[in-house]
This record gives structure tokens, sequence and C-alpha cells, in this order.
């Protein structure tokens, strides 16, 4: 599709670059970080992604059950910062 976003990735908390995967109408549009693979939507309440479909979700769900495939496709409402995994993309490199 070509259309990317530069930002930070609730999967592996690294500045790449997400392109677009799935445009959508209802929901929030599905990318997919170049760096680590996984997919990702917008975070509710800034620019950075959330974590959305894992990228092998589709070898999973084959050997996983009912109630673990719906949890997997779960798309998270917030990025890492602010679910409160980590306190800053920006300063997770400072010791």
């Amino acid at each position: 599709m070509g259309i990317t976003r530069e930002s930070y990735c609730s999967w592996c908390f690294e500045y790449a670059s997400h392109e677009l995967h799935e445009p959508r109408k209802l929901r929030r549009h599905l990318y997919q970080c170049k760096r680590c693979g996984n997919f990702t939507v917008k975070c509710r309440y800034c620019r950075n992604m959330a974590r959305s479909l894992p990228n092998d979700w589709q070898e999973r769900q084959a050997s996983q059950g009912r109630f673990k495939n719906m949890k997997m496709k779960w798309n998270h409402e917030l990025c890492a910062e602010h679910d409160g995994t980590i306190a800053s993309f920006a300063h997770l490199s400072d010791t």
C-alpha cells in the first residue's frame, strides 16, 4: 500500500516505520511494524502505536483454543507508555 507512519512500537519499543496493512472505515487502521513485523494500531491518546496482532497469529490460531484466539485478536487501546508497561519510550535507553 505504501502509506507509512513513523512512531514508537509497543511490541519492540523501538522508533520505527509502520506500514499500513489494512485500512478500515469503522475501526482503527491496521499497521505492521517494519522493525519487528508485528501488527499495530494507533494509540487512543498519542501518536505512538499500540499492540494489535502478533506477526505469527495465523499459525497460532490453528493450534490454540477459541478463547485464546479471541484474546489474541484483541486490539489494545493504549500504547505501552499509556497503559503503564513502560515509563517513557524516549527514556528507555537511560541508565
